[in-house]
């Protein structure tokens, strides 16, 4: 069992702010090793929502700056295509949600994928 699954959850099943900087300050930096080894890739197929399914994801926003900084560290996911996975990656300029114009915030999404029978690149 991870720490993480061992820290006290309240009734909505939230990780309070104390035990969880705590947590956040007790972690090691992973080696590329440990990061690809921890990925769990989305099934081939897998249609709909997501987010309550153990799988992968990284979603990160911001300045150009502080995706470009926090990306660095997620360098080992490229490492995970192989010939049974692939890796899912959208990186954009946000848009402004009532104008649609660009803002100066940026989004990257990372995931690992299984490839199906029909390879995708």
């Amino acid at each position: 069992m991870t720490d993480l699954e061992q820290l006290p959850r309240t009734d909505n099943e939230y990780v309070r702010k104390d035990n969880s900087v705590q947590w956040l300050r007790e972690r090691s930096e992973p080696t590329p090793e440990e990061i690809i080894n921890a990925i769990i890739p989305k099934p081939y197929g897998q249609k709909g929502k997501t987010f309550d399914k153990p799988i992968s994801d990284v979603r990160i926003k911001g300045d150009a700056e502080f995706v470009e900084t926090i990306a660095g560290l997620l360098k080992p996911f490229v490492d995970c295509e192989s010939m049974n996975t692939r890796l899912d990656i959208q990186l954009q300029k946000v848009k402004h949600k009532e104008t649609g114009e660009p803002t100066d915030a940026w989004s990257l999404y990372l995931k690992s994928a299984e490839r199906g029978s029909k390879r995708q690149p």
